[in-house]
């Protein structure tokens, strides 16, 4: 493995890190603690804090890979076809959603009615984030990769 494909394996585990906080959190809330109440509130708050500032970091890292980091917005034409462009659109959507929870949490200080809406949509981007970084790594020439396994390994390595 090439020193530069290291940043891709960060990238991978760190945003799928983030994904499963943000999903620890979603189940958290739906089991209805009290969030406005200590220690459920800070728990709460740092674990959207780990989950908004890893992806942001996991997203920096994803371009020591690039020879031409500003280049990389031309791979978002090719989603019709490209598991490459899905991936980067689903990471910034992610990101942008979970960024927006944050922002939502840091605005209503934590009393928000709605921030179980916006954390479960930015929880389902990420899960849909971590389909298209499994889907990424099923290639058809590598046989050995291309099973069911390879994306479950992505939905383990997300809840673990």
């Amino acid at each position: 493995m090439s020193s530069s494909d290291w940043s891709l394996v960060f990238f991978t585990f760190i945003g799928q890190f983030s994904v499963g906080v943000a999903l620890t959190l979603l189940m958290i809330t739906f089991l209805k603690f009290k969030f406005n109440t200590n220690p459920w509130h800070k728990i709460s708050k740092i674990a959207l804090f780990v989950a908004t500032v890893s992806i942001g970091v996991a997203l920096l890292i994803s371009f020591l890979h690039l020879s031409a980091p500003l280049s990389s917005i031309f791979a978002l034409s090719n989603l019709k076809s490209s598991w490459l462009s899905r991936e980067i659109l689903m990471v910034s959507v992610y990101g942008a959603t979970i960024l927006a929870t944050t922002a939502y949490w840091i605005w209503q200080k934590g009393n928000g009615k709605l921030f179980g809406i916006f954390l479960s949509i930015s929880t389902i981007f990420g899960i849909m984030m971590v389909f298209t970084m499994g889907k990424l790594y099923m290639l058809p020439t590598v046989p050995a990769w291309n099973t069911p396994i390879t994306l479950i390994s992505f939905y383990v390595n997300t809840v673990i």
